[in-house]
């Protein structure tokens, strides 16, 4: 691979020639960054937020959720971040069925920061995606069990334990314990 910056296109056209078939990268300011695999804990958030989004959804008809759904957040030169979760309105420009790359701006993006370079780049990364246009970021620390609520214009909130994340917009009546994102189901065993 050259030196040259990659377009959106080109990552995507050419990403199955990556390392693990492009699964743990992204596309900074067009060059390929690449992240460490999501973890077990990372996969448990991922499964509880799943199901709560899911059952808050299937109640209240308002949008649906997408996982590791490639967002393009910038152009010339382009970057693509793959958030573990996305919130979308119900939109005809979006098939909640395709995994495919988009430039919809999610209502709500969930990061898991689970290895220290999905830490890195935090504040950054927020930035970026509210000047993308998505207008609230959760980040979801996995070394602290704690829940930063990022909404735009507001001033971040820390959730731990026992606290409540607040659906906001589309997730208004949902409220989250912050510590049930970490909670293994009975099924899961353990280790």
């Amino acid at each position: 691979m050259s030196d040259s910056l990659l377009t959106a296109e080109q990552f995507f056209a050419e990403r199955d020639e990556f390392q693990d078939a492009g699964r743990w990268m992204e596309l900074w300011m067009g060059r390929l960054v690449r992240l460490s695999p999501p973890d077990e804990t990372h996969g448990l958030v991922v499964l509880n937020l799943g199901k709560l989004l899911g059952e808050h959804f299937s109640r209240t008809r308002c949008g649906s959720a997408s996982f590791a759904r490639p967002l393009v957040v910038a152009r010339d030169p382009d970057t693509v971040r793959i958030p573990a979760v996305s919130c979308f309105s119900p939109s005809p420009q979006l098939d909640a069925w395709d995994d495919g790359p988009t430039e919809v701006r999610p209502d709500l993006v969930v990061d898991v920061a689970s290895s220290n370079d999905r830490r890195r780049g935090i504040s950054e990364r927020v930035r970026q995606l509210h000047l993308a246009g998505v207008p609230e970021v959760w980040i979801v620390d996995t070394k602290t069990n704690q829940v930063g609520q990022y909404v735009l214009g507001e001033p971040p909130v820390v959730i731990a334990d026992e606290g409540l994340i607040v659906g906001r917009q589309m997730l208004a009546g949902l409220s989250i314990r912050g510590a049930s994102l970490f909670e293994r189901p009975t099924w899961w065993g353990t280790t």
